[in-house]
């Protein structure tokens, strides 16, 4: 087992989404008082929650009965999906992904960078913000103990 997978294993809090611009500026994407949680189990599951803080609730107070607004809102505000992973090559993992709240990405791979100092995990992968531009997005990620 390498070092990036025996590392891994654990539970991850949430620090910061970021993407980084042409001129290498990063910016915040989810912005203040988001969370989530990253698993990566020893037998080789994982998954990935992430909330953006200060959601709106739904007006009626019911689960299946928000207005389409309210639900386009919830979808854009949560991330989440869960599979298994493995590393592909040195620094890179590959999440196989079973289940997401993205359909599109149910049965297809992405591919992370990913790098460990100390209790801090870093994630990268090339994503398309809202309006096609290309970008880097980074996930910072602290070790839960």
């Amino acid at each position: 087992m390498s070092n990036l997978l025996s590392e891994i294993i654990g539970t991850w809090s949430f620090i910061s989404w970021s993407y980084r611009e042409d001129d290498g500026q990063l910016h915040d994407y989810l912005g203040e008082n988001s969370v989530g949680t990253l698993t990566y189990t020893s037998g080789g599951t994982m998954s990935v929650q992430i909330m953006k803080g200060d959601r709106k609730q739904f007006a009626s107070g019911e689960l299946m009965d928000g207005t389409t607004e309210e639900i386009d809102e919830a979808f854009k505000t949560f991330f989440a999906y869960f599979g298994t992973y493995e590393e592909k090559e040195p620094g890179v993992l590959a999440h196989h992904i079973h289940g997401s709240n993205f359909p599109n990405w149910v049965g297809k791979t992405e591919e992370r960078g990913a790098e460990i100092r100390k209790d801090a995990l870093t994630l990268t992968a090339p994503g398309v913000l809202p309006g096609g531009e290309k970008t880097m997005f980074v996930v910072q990620w602290e070790r839960v103990p």
